[in-house]
């Protein structure tokens, strides 16, 4: 147990033994547990804090961090019978209750805190978020090393692991622990998304936290995860690794248990997380352009800034806490409240926005072109068909999604890193062979912008005309997540109107076409038809009103 460690301190300090004496195994009585006093915690935790458990005017707490001794508080509490706030009773001195709640400890932690904040305390370890660019880099420098070594499978799979933990604000071992039979095809966006549960996350305590998440192809091909996982899945099925995990092999082995028997574990998991975290600590602390980007911003990065990173996008694209806590599932019992359990963890309008959102550049669609002479069985027996067979499930749509995305990485040259040579050949040969009047550097596959948006409780997921991208792109910029330096507010109010008016705009070219139709079918007269269209100019031009604000106070 992770507690148990501090506990087994504290009580060798409290009888006089060094830290160490009692081992972890050891069971403390109720009697020897009730029995610790709030000084004897505030005393530990200055010995923790100063080296000492009597620190003098001249002394600074710079041996641990005030987050360590909220810990070793945590820890202490969760071992003692009574969990009500210390008392004290009648005669001033003795008291009941649970020590580390306590007046005594909850100085010691705000003298530590004041200390950190004049300076003189331990210096943080806290790993700040990551930016754009450091992530751009590390997902070159991971494929360069990987290919100077000629290791195209760990290439394929960390790049993957990386864009997959950015799109859901992932944990490194939600990644890893992630079952290749959790991805399908999304129930109500068949050819668009993706959707997969996390339930290995740490918040995650019953199966109502771990819903359903939406996963949307990104414009930008670092952030792209559908592009990542089509790439991924193609190569490593077609050389035959049928895995139970989407990221690591099967591997089981023997662990002793106490009582002299043997447990069949599976470790696999474990162990590619220590291989992911060393991997990119390894390019973060040694590699000599890594470092030198790193300085333009300060502080370190760690596996969690690849969780930071996520967060701090969404906020600063307008999203609030409660719509990034959903998205990175740090919603749990929520206090405890007894109105959570009557709301609905399928919060699938609030997932969807925040999936376009961290789909940088942009959501989009991998379409195949109209006369790109492409068949459903092309499609299945040349371009994915390792994936069509490991996800043989008729309603599982899985391979309509990353079939396109897989025809578009193979006929583009810059993608030829993200498959291996089987693959491409065979999708390349096998399209040469159909393509017909095309030349040979032809895509057959378009990538088709999106636009995610809400009526009432029902989420759409449209496709772009050119006319919509066009008025889309002359709507208020969005921030770039801190790298130029817009302030939340600004951004928040940037993004929602960018919004507003792409949803706006869509909803409008939605009634235009009705009323066209509706005008042939029923032969509705021209002056009511123009009269209708006047009236929904007009509030289009009202609706504007507010961007063209914006853009005024912009450049004033």
């Amino acid at each position: 147990m992770q507690y148990k460690p501090y506990l087994c301190k504290l009580m060798s300090f409290r009888d006089g033994f060094p830290l160490n004496h009692y081992p972890t195994t050891i069971e403390f009585s109720v009697a020897q547990l009730v029995s610790i006093q709030p000084s004897e915690v505030a005393a530990y935790m200055r010995l923790c804090a100063y080296g000492t458990a009597t620190p003098g005017p001249n002394d600074r707490p710079t041996h641990c961090r005030s987050s360590t001794l909220e810990v070793v508080k945590k820890a202490i509490s969760f071992f003692v019978p009574n969990k009500s706030p210390w008392i004290i009773q009648a005669d001033g001195v003795s008291g009941v209750g649970n020590p580390s709640r306590s007046t005594d400890v909850n100085q010691v932690i705000k003298q530590v805190e004041l200390a950190e904040v004049r300076k003189q305390g331990r210096a943080s370890n806290a790993k700040r978020d990551m930016k754009r660019a450091e992530f751009r880099k590390t997902l070159r420098l991971l494929e360069a090393r990987c290919v100077a070594t000629n290791h195209f499978d760990l290439a394929s799979r960390l790049t993957a692991m990386m864009k997959l933990q950015f799109h859901i604000i992932g944990r490194t071992d939600d990644i890893c622990n992630i079952e290749t039979a959790d991805l399908r095809g999304h129930s109500k966006f068949p050819d668009t998304a993706l959707q997969m549960k996390v339930s290995w996350s740490k918040n995650v305590r019953d199966e109502r936290s771990c819903p359903d998440q939406l996963l949307l192809g990104a414009n930008d091909t670092d952030f792209c995860v559908l592009l990542a996982l089509a790439c991924y899945l193609e190569s490593t099925l077609t050389e035959g690794k049928n895995e139970v995990f989407l990221f690591c092999d099967d591997n089981e082995v023997d662990r002793p248990l106490p009582n002299g028997e043997t447990q069949r574990v599976q470790v696999g998991p474990d162990r590619l997380n220590d291989r992911y975290r060393r991997t990119l600590h390894t390019i973060w602390t040694k590699n000599p352009d890594m470092l030198a980007l790193l300085r333009i911003t300060g502080g370190a990065l760690g596996t969690h800034s690849l969780r930071k990173f996520p967060s701090t996008w969404c906020t600063e694209h307008g999203y609030d806490d409660d719509k990034v806590e959903i998205r990175g599932r740090w919603k749990g019992k929520k206090g405890g409240r007894v109105v959570h359990r009557y709301i609905s963890p399928e919060q699938l309008p609030t997932d969807a926005k925040m999936a376009a959102c961290l789909a940088v550049g942009g959501p989009v669609r991998y379409k195949v072109k109209a006369d790109a002479h492409v068949t459903a069985a092309f499609m299945a027996d040349i371009v994915c068909p390792s994936i069509t067979q490991f996800y043989s499930d008729e309603s599982n749509r899985i391979a309509h999604v990353l079939g396109p995305v897989l025809l578009w990485a193979a006929h583009n040259p810059d993608m030829s890193h993200l498959l291996t040579d089987t693959v491409r050949n065979r999708i390349r040969n096998g399209y040469a062979a159909i393509r017909q009047q095309h030349p040979a550097d032809y895509n057959p596959v378009d990538k088709v912008p999106l636009h995610v948006y809400q009526v009432a409780n029902q989420v759409h997921i449209a496709e772009l005309t050119e006319q919509e991208q066009h008025q889309a792109a002359n709507a208020p910029p969005q921030d770039q997540a801190g790298d130029n330096g817009v302030g939340l507010r600004t951004a928040a109010a940037a993004a929602a109107s960018r919004d507003n008016m792409v949803t706006m705009q869509l909803q409008l070219n939605n009634v235009q076409r009705t009323l066209a139709q509706h005008q042939q079918q029923t032969n509705v007269s021209t002056l009511t038809a123009n009269l209708l269209l006047t009236l929904l100019f007009m509030s289009n031009f009202l609706y504007s009103i507010p961007s063209l604000c914006y853009r005024v106070t912009s450049i004033s």
